[in-house]
This record gives structure tokens, sequence and C-alpha cells, in this order.
């Protein structure tokens, strides 16, 4: 089983009437593919391959219906096959299918990680917050403010809320009635301690 390069889902080739051409080699293994919506067709399994996280995709053909027209301005329906790729968790064998011939494509992040143990840096969370307007005040006053975290969901009106930076937290939290949000506890830089002492 080579390493080959970085995995990744083949692409079919359309036919001179728009079809699709499979790509060649292997024998013939079928799936049972489970899609989105709860539906479930058996196709024919092409690959498997490997994404840079480690997750497994399933590259399978469907054959649906398909119009072209043919002699004397007629349309007559043929099978068209159609390439997906799929999650390995939506994909079950069928009883009695040989399944040792199927490409394997693993990818090289993915096999370092494996061997050396190392795993993905996390995403980086977004920078700063955001502020909720608590209540109005007089104009030319500064809004007292609760500071989230970007996925908090403790904020019921979205039209309150505006982006800040860590650079400005402290400040808004020194106006009386400012404070921290208890729920998801946003990292501020400042302590909830110092935000109650202004309220």
């Amino acid at each position: 089983m080579s390493d080959g390069p970085a995995a990744g889902p083949r692409r079919a080739q359309s036919n001179r009437d728009g079809g699709q051409r499979l790509p060649a080699g292997g024998d013939v293994a079928f799936v049972r593919i489970r899609f989105a919506d709860g539906q479930e067709l058996t196709g024919r399994l092409l690959a498997r391959w490997q994404t840079a996280g480690g997750r497994w995709m399933y590259e399978c053909a469907v054959t649906l219906w398909s119009t072209v027209q043919v002699r004397d301005q007629d349309v007559a329906a043929e099978p068209y096959d159609i390439v997906i790729s799929a999650p390995a968790t939506h994909v079950e064998p069928v009883p009695g299918q040989s399944y040792t011939g199927v490409p394997v494509r693993r990818n090289r992040a993915a096999l370092v990680r494996a061997r050396t143990g190392r795993r993905p840096a996390p995403p980086p969370a977004p920078s700063g917050a955001l502020a909720e307007r608590i209540r109005a005040v007089e104009a030319g006053g500064m809004p007292p403010v609760r500071i989230h975290r970007h996925d908090c969901w403790v904020p019921a009106d979205p039209a309150a809320l505006f982006p800040v930076t860590t650079a400005q937290m402290p400040e808004l939290l020194a106006v009386p009635g400012s404070k921290i949000c208890d729920v998801c506890n946003p990292q501020t830089g400042a302590t909830a301690s110092t935000a109650a002492e202004t309220n």
C-alpha cells in the first residue's frame, strides 16, 4: 500500500455528450451510501482516501438517469454516473463483496502525525471579543457593556453587540455598570473582580 502523493478525490472525465467516464482500473465493489437527507443508494466503491486531518472519505460512483438528444430531435434516457466522496461513517459494506482491490490513498501529513504522535494545531480563536450594550445612556456618554466570547449564547439581541479588541476591554470595563459575562468568562486581560469593582 503506497503512501503516494497527498490524498484527494479523483475527477471523472466528461464524455462528448456531457456524461461522466469513471476512472479506469480496479474491480467493481458495491457499497451502500447514506446521503445527508437519509436516503440510501447502492454505489460502486472506487477508492478510499484520507484527509489531512486523518478522516477517511470513500470515493463512490452512483448511477442515475440522464437525458441525451438523439436523431430526429428526440430525447432518450440513459444511465449517468456521478462520482462523489462520502464520509466513511456514511458508507456500509455489502455482504459478499470484496474490497481488497480498492485503492487506498493515505495523506502524508496524517501519516506523519500517526507515526510521531503529533496532533494538528487547533484553529486560532477569534481575536478580541464581543461587547453587549446593557442599556442606553445620555448623548456623549459611554454605555455600560457586558463582554462575551464570540461563541457565547447569552446575548439575546444581535443588534446590541459590537466587536472589541483586547486592548479596548479595560477601558470598557472601567465604565460603571460594565461587567464580564459570567457564563462564557472570556479572557479579557481583566479579572472578574476588577469588573465588579467598577459596578
